[in-house]
């Protein structure tokens, strides 16, 4: 990898989002076919929240790189972002093409589905992503919330709890609704959600669990910019 994508991945990293943008900026000038850096400003720009020039980029970069599913993945994010319903479906059926055994490809697929008021969708996919990953609390709240839409109270509770179990989190500490609002357009429907300092100490519990799992990883960063994205464009 170039170093200054490296070092711009390190600024991500560090929230210096602005200056990682400048450095994949100055390898995209000097190198126009590399998918990575192109990418990587599309990242950037999907981070600050200017969702049409991010999903630009990826465009490009996949024209060069064609079927690079975290590409396309990502992508869907933005399209998600902006209520895309029919391009984000269609790139993540792309990405669970590509990519069938990793979980994270279904569960992020579920909550485009769900966000779209495809609860039937959202619960078939995150029952296959906890079969190929039975150990990861997010899927499981997020299965609750789309079973609960449903109507389907006992089997929510049983995900909630399984969510609680798996992520360390004991609801009895605090008799406050344990559920995770899943922050979209302000004129969608509300979901239950805890106060933001509960919500936030909740996270932070959850986060802590998911050293080690690229899919917990991943997701928790893909949940936690729906939480407070907004966009600009």
């Amino acid at each position: 990898m170039n170093s200054q994508i490296e070092r711009g991945a390190e600024l991500i990293g560090k929230g210096d989002i602005q200056g990682a943008l400048s450095l994949f900026e100055l390898v995209v000038e000097s190198n126009p076919i590399d998918h990575l850096a192109i990418y990587y400003v599309g990242l950037c720009h999907l981070k600050m929240d200017k969702v049409s020039t991010a999903v630009l980029h990826f465009n490009r970069a996949l024209e060069i790189a064609p079927n690079t599913v975290n590409y396309i993945s990502d992508r869907a994010v933005a399209k998600l972002r902006v209520k895309d319903q029919e391009g984000s479906l269609a790139d993540l059926d792309k990405c669970v093409e590509l990519d069938p055994n990793y979980s994270y490809r279904y569960s992020l697929r579920a909550f485009a589905k769900n966000s779209f008021g495809d609860a039937d969708g959202a619960i078939e996919d995150y029952m296959k992503a906890i079969e190929l990953d039975p150990s990861d609390p997010i899927t499981y709240n997020n299965l609750g919330l789309a079973q609960e839409a449903k109507g389907y109270q006992i089997d929510a509770k049983r995900s909630f709890d399984k969510s609680n179990e798996l992520s360390g989190y004991d609801p009895n500490r605090k008799a406050k609704d344990h559920t995770i609002k899943l922050k979209k357009q302000e004129d969608e429907t509300r979901i239950e959600q805890l106060p933001a300092e509960e919500s936030a100490s909740y996270w932070s519990t959850i986060k802590s669990v998911f050293t080690d799992s690229k899919q917990r990883s991943e997701f928790v960063k893909f949940t936690g910019n729906l939480l407070r994205g907004k966009t600009n464009e």
